[in-house]
């Protein structure tokens, strides 16, 4: 597996209700969760493999321990996050962005959007979302270039 629920089984995670459920927990419940609706055949096969995942899984009891390997001293700070993406050699055509005088979660979002990252509705069907494809402001096809550029509505916003 390796992402989470809410990436890999984006349906499953939205029609759970249950959504800050641990591990634990759901052990405990032996996989029996409330689902806002009736699972179809498919995504309740994908909801009995992810159960039988986790009750299968080899758990340790000892405590976690995070760690954030862009940094030195293995503790997440916005100037690891900068110095990471400005160093990679594959952003160096993002230096415009890096070098400009703007906050650092500014720079992040706007180096999103030009890596066409951000989750606009045609990335997640491209991710096997099931949902409405369309903007919900003008009925058009929901793409970056669309929503930040050419969408009516957004532009007045």
């Amino acid at each position: 597996m390796g992402k989470p629920i809410c990436i890999e089984h984006l349906v499953l995670y939205d029609l759970c209700e249950n959504k800050l459920i641990t591990v634990q927990e759901m052990l405990t419940r032996n996989g029996r969760l409330n689902f806002s609706r009736w699972l179809p055949p498919s995504s309740f096969e994908d909801w009995m493999r992810i159960v039988e995942m986790t009750f299968s899984f080899n758990f340790e009891t000892r405590d976690d321990f995070v760690s954030w390997s862009w940094s030195s001293k293995k503790i997440f700070t916005m100037k690891s996050v900068y110095n990471h993406l400005s160093s990679a050699s594959e952003n160096n055509n993002f230096n415009h962005i890096w070098k400009s005088k703007l906050p650092y979660k500014i720079k992040i979002f706007t180096w999103l959007l030009e890596k066409g990252a951000i989750l606009t509705k045609n990335n997640m069907i491209r991710r096997k979302w099931i949902g409405y494809p369309s903007c919900r402001f003008c009925d058009q096809l929901e793409s970056i270039d669309h929503l930040f550029f050419q969408c009516p509505v957004a532009k007045c916003v």
